[in-house]
């Protein structure tokens, strides 16, 4: 043995030393003697030695054992023990995890970043999406309305239209009568020439101007004159086609006849109204009396009532007095009877024919509150034969100082009804329709002044009800 500590290089130099004096104290353990002298073997490297042979190691093969390492595998090259195996692979997962986590971050920012950028992009094509659908429904609505008032407007004027046709008739009519009067068509003593005239303006008119197109209503609802001496006649026609559904009467056309105050004295009436006049035995002196008039001559043929009548004591002869020799028309009054306990209410279109400077004779004829709102309750259910109950819509008439003339909405709103003030015309205030009230209201906002100081025709929608009001 040896007490020197040569350096034993194992793989390279530069980085394993062996401890020599170890290895000594190792070699000098394992060949101590027994007690008999004898050589004790021992095991070193997992190998055994004997006692009579002894089998020393290399340093190298001893060095390798000790220090549990390898030759390099190919030269120039550096066996890696177990520990550094280890930390190597704790290192590359350690990489992995951070490149990992690296990884996600990065995914993490760019997922913010698009989210962020989509969530601007979102709110940029919802405000522009707004801004489209703002700037469109402006535009629609617009056109909508314009296009909604053009129709309400253009329905107002069809309301017009059938209505100043029904104005225009009765106007039309007195008009030719009264200038068959200038004319001495009709003169005081030709009464059953007069009573032919008064016929053939009720019936001889061209259909398409005696009836509306939309339904078997009238036009022309009673044509009438009247003398100084009290001779009354007139006829009604109460409906053109008594097959439409609307004329639930037993007859078509009426002739009131009153008789002149002298007739019942001397006969002068049997002798100048021999053929159109009814039987002297039907008449009662001072009373108008109803008959059914035949369709085909217009002559009296059932009788049917009578009432108290005086023409020189009605308001249409006092309306007519007042226009002097001109087409005037009067206010709501009660009209001739048509039937017994029936009271009839309109307005009247006359004109007088003056001789000396006193109306001699006096033309005329009616336009009754229950024909008229016939008509209108018609075109609200486009010519239906009944109007069912109705509190969508309405068509009313009324004058400049707010009094009902006509409404589809029942005669209930245009006269009252109750005993203290029965058949006197109402104010639109008291009237039961809330439409009515609801669209005077409006056009009163919109023409302070008053009524008679609307001079255009309009629409105004009500944002809170949503009704449409024109007129």
């Amino acid at each position: 043995a040896s007490c020197s500590r040569p350096p034993l290089m194992t793989g390279k130099a530069e980085h394993a030393v062996v401890d020599w004096s170890f290895l000594y104290r190792l070699s000098h353990a394992s060949h101590a003697s027994h007690g008999d002298g004898s050589r004790t073997s021992t095991s070193l490297g997992g190998k055994s030695v004997g006692s009579k042979s002894v089998g020393i190691r290399t340093l190298g093969e001893a060095g390798k054992s000790v220090f549990r390492y390898e030759d390099a595998e190919v030269e120039g090259a550096e066996k890696i023990g177990p520990q550094s195996k280890s930390c190597t692979v704790k290192l590359c997962w350690m990489l992995v995890g951070v490149f990992l986590v690296a990884t996600s971050l990065v995914c993490f920012a760019l997922t913010l970043l698009w989210i962020r950028t989509a969530d601007g992009e979102t709110h940029e094509v919802s405000d522009t999406y707004m801004d489209i659908h703002h700037n469109y429904s402006a535009v629609a609505e617009a056109a909508i309305h314009d296009l909604l008032q053009e129709l309400v407007l253009q329905d107002m004027s069809v309301e017009r239209l059938a209505v100043a046709e029904y104005i225009n008739m009765p106007y039309l009519a007195v008009e030719m009568l009264g200038g068959a009067m200038d004319q001495h068509i009709v003169e005081l003593d030709g009464l059953d020439n007069n009573l032919r005239q008064l016929w053939l303006l009720q019936t001889k008119l061209p259909s398409l101007e005696k009836r509306f197109a939309w339904g078997g209503i009238p036009k022309l609802e009673q044509v009438f004159y009247a003398d100084r001496l009290g001779f009354y006649a007139a006829y009604t026609n109460e409906c053109v086609d008594p097959t439409w559904p609307g004329c639930d009467v037993d007859w078509q056309y009426g002739l009131h006849v009153r008789a002149r105050d002298d007739a019942a004295e001397n006969g002068s009436e049997t002798a100048v109204c021999s053929e159109m006049c009814p039987d002297s035995a039907n008449m009662i002196p001072g009373e108008s009396s109803f008959f059914v008039a035949d369709a085909k001559t217009g002559k009296p043929s059932i009788y049917k009532s009578s009432a108290v009548y005086d023409p020189r004591q009605r308001p249409w002869w006092r309306s007519a007095e007042e226009a002097d020799g001109s087409i005037g028309w009067t206010t709501m009054h009660e009209l001739s009877r048509k039937r017994e306990g029936e009271e009839v209410h309109g307005f009247s279109v006359v004109r007088a024919y003056y001789h000396d400077g006193k109306p001699e004779m006096v033309a005329g004829a009616t336009l009754s509150i229950a024909h008229i709102t016939d008509i209108l309750m018609r075109r609200v259910t486009l010519a239906a034969a009944h109007r069912p109950p109705d509190s969508e819509s309405c068509i009313f008439i009324i004058d400049d100082f707010g009094r009902m003339i006509a409404s589809s909405t029942g005669s209930g709103d245009v006269l009252c009804q109750e005993a203290s003030c029965e058949g006197r015309q109402l104010m639109w205030h008291n009237t039961s329709s809330t439409l009515i009230k609801d669209s005077v209201a409006s056009l009163l906002q919109r023409f302070p002044k008053g009524l008679a100081y609307v001079n255009t025709s309009d629409v105004n929608i009500n944002k809170t009800s949503r009704y449409i009001y024109s007129h």
